[in-house]
């Protein structure tokens, strides 16, 4: 027999609401296995065993009026009442039916969205510092699998169909850094267990599990490898499963197609590696149709696709580069064909080191949201959060970059050729060096240069001061310039 409980509260979550009712089913009617009932001692007893809902949320009127990350995050609180009674399960089983579980999505690197929802999201905070989260943890992972016919992830323990996004979340919650018992100890040999069985789960079901799906699974295999990581280390794991592991599945015939590489270039001539993969599962880009609705403001743009990114879309492809997903823009953004400028010069834009768009002429965004659509939107209103990356703008180079120096010598034996070399610049492939030296009387037969590109062999041919300089074109346009190093040569 079930028990309904009632919980009402007055509050301020959303105008027009102003209260809300949740309904329990009774503890004794769900059966689990492996996760204790373990109850930390900063905590209330906890006797509310079902998920929280967040249905009066999730509709359309909703997200009209809290547009951006930040404030959809601010609403989807669990009032402490109910809170503090919830059990570490009802925690985890919350995730299912939380309407921002699908934000990793729009994220190329989804630790970031859940290191996000975690510092915002009360009952995300609350979940990874209970006693029993790592355990329970593993309970929902061990439990969540396909069904038997294989179109859908289901809970074993009751049958309930559960949201690819959702155990997504699950995974990503336990890739994630901020339960570090979780590879240590029984833990690790539970999880060892757990994730060889769902990575062949995913590996024979790419109808399902496309690449990035995957990956998640690849993630909490290359830190059970390290025997667990901290947050940081998640961070920087997640970048790295490309090269390792969708690599490694290529070299097999049944995913040659699943994952390849191509080269793309900056203005500059610096190669970039590019990332090529398979196209979303239809069940993912249900999802991906599921979370883009919750951004009531937005235009389409392009149709959802996994082929780009938003760093390419911005650095590559709109400068008529190659279709292709790149994950680190840096390569453009220092020393390269961009400067920093002003928002109203800006043409481009970057959220903090996450997120990348084109500034429209009318001051709106168009950005690609992960392996989601190619948007139009405001520039706050996004799944990036805006209170915590600092939007930094850029446009094409209007000046030459400074201060980079020149190695060699500065006191040479006359005669004798001595190698220089632009330091404080990385090589770029499409730019003509020129190198210069200026004698102390004027005399251009004192010296003489062999210039290599941003390196040179200059012998002076007299024992007096020279000045040494070299500069960078692109085309006809002088885009670095060096420091002068001043030179004596004796006999």
């Amino acid at each position: 027999m079930k028990r309904v409980l009632s919980f009402l509260f007055i509050g301020v979550i959303f105008t027009g609401c102003s209260s809300l009712s949740e309904t329990y089913k009774d503890p004794a009617s769900i059966k689990t296995i492996g996760c204790p009932e373990t109850k930390s001692s900063s905590f209330a007893d906890h006797s509310i065993d079902e998920p929280y809902s967040f249905e009066a949320l999730d509709n359309e009127q909703t997200w009209r009026m809290y547009r951006n990350i930040d404030d959809k995050c601010r609403i989807c609180q669990i009032p402490d009442s109910i809170l503090s009674f919830m059990t570490t399960r009802a925690l985890i089983k919350t995730c299912r039916y939380f309407p921002l579980a699908g934000t990793h999505c729009f994220y190329d690197n989804p630790i970031i969205a859940v290191h996000l929802l975690v510092n915002r999201c009360n009952f995300l905070s609350e979940l990874i510092q209970r006693e029993d989260a790592a355990s329970c943890l593993i309970d929902e992972y061990a439990n969540l699998l396909l069904a038997p016919q294989g179109k859908e992830i289901i809970d074993i323990r009751t049958g309930d169909p559960v949201k690819l996004f959702s155990f997504n979340l699950i995974e990503l919650l336990i890739g994630s850094g901020l339960i570090p018992e979780l590879f240590s100890g029984d833990n690790q040999v539970v999880l060892k267990q757990e994730i060889k069985r769902h990575l062949e789960m995913e590996i024979q079901h790419q109808d399902l599990f496309s690449a990035f799906s995957r990956k998640k699974c690849y993630l909490l295999q290359e830190e059970l490898t390290r025997g667990g990581v901290d947050a940081d280390g998640a961070l920087s794991i997640y970048p790295t499963l490309d090269e390792k592991y969708l690599k490694m599945e290529s070299f097999t015939k049944s995913y040659y197609d699943s994952y390849t590489t191509v080269t793309v270039y900056t203005p500059f001539g610096r190669p970039v590696t590019g990332h090529c993969y398979q196209p979303l599962s239809q069940i993912e880009i249900d999802e991906v149709n599921n979370e883009t609705a919750r951004y009531s403001g937005i235009e389409i743009m392009g149709i959802y696709t996994s082929m780009y990114n938003c760093f390419s879309y911005v650095w590559n492809m709109v400068e008529d580069g190659m279709t292709c997903w790149i994950n680190d823009p840096s390569s453009y953004l220092v020393n390269d064909n961009y400067e920093v400028t002003t928002s109203s010069l800006g043409t481009k834009i970057m959220y903090g080191n996450i997120h990348a768009g084109v500034v429209a002429s009318d001051g709106y965004i168009h950005s690609k949201w992960g392996c989601g659509y190619l948007v139009c939107h405001e520039v706050e209103e996004c799944p990036y959060s805006t209170e915590t990356n600092v939007r930094t703008y850029y446009r094409e180079r209007t000046s030459p970059i400074t201060g980079a120096n020149i190695s060699g010598s500065d006191f040479v034996q006359c005669n004798v050729p001595t190698a220089y070399t632009l330091n404080g610049f990385q090589s770029a492939g499409y730019l003509s060096y020129i190198w210069e030296v200026e004698e102390y009387h004027g005399r251009d037969d004192y010296y003489s240069v062999v210039p290599n590109g941003p390196q040179a062999s200059i012998s002076f041919h007299y024992p007096t001061e020279f000045s040494v300089s070299v500069s960078g074109y692109l085309n006809n346009t002088c885009v670095v310039t060096s420091n002068a190093l001043l030179v004596n040569g004796y006999y």
